[in-house]
């Protein structure tokens, strides 16, 4: 028996157009419904605007992965944006330990 292996090419990074790139491999989509974290095309979480809980859990989810880092995440996510020192300088207090 002799089994093939089709050349289809990855799956774009996203979906949705508006999304934003997060690393290699990741895209983010936010507005003021919630957001959505797409991985090579599949969507992977979607959480509600008030659940800040769900967006935490996907952030952690990606870095726990190895799909994009804390920076990446925080430089990329528009509510986050003024958490971006905070993750840079609990990242190095965990690397120290």
């Amino acid at each position: 028996m002799m089994v093939f292996m089709t050349a289809q090419l990855p799956l774009p990074v996203t979906m949705d157009p508006v999304a934003v790139s997060v690393g290699l491999a990741v895209s983010l989509m936010e507005n003021d419904h919630g957001g959505e974290v797409y991985i090579r095309g599949q969507l992977c979480d979607v959480w509600d605007a008030e659940d800040t809980a769900a967006r935490r859990w996907a952030a952690v989810k990606l870095v726990r992965l190895g799909a994009a880092s804390q920076e990446q995440i925080a430089a990329e996510s528009p509510s986050d944006k003024h958490e971006q020192k905070e993750l840079v300088t609990s990242r190095k207090v965990l690397e120290s330990l």
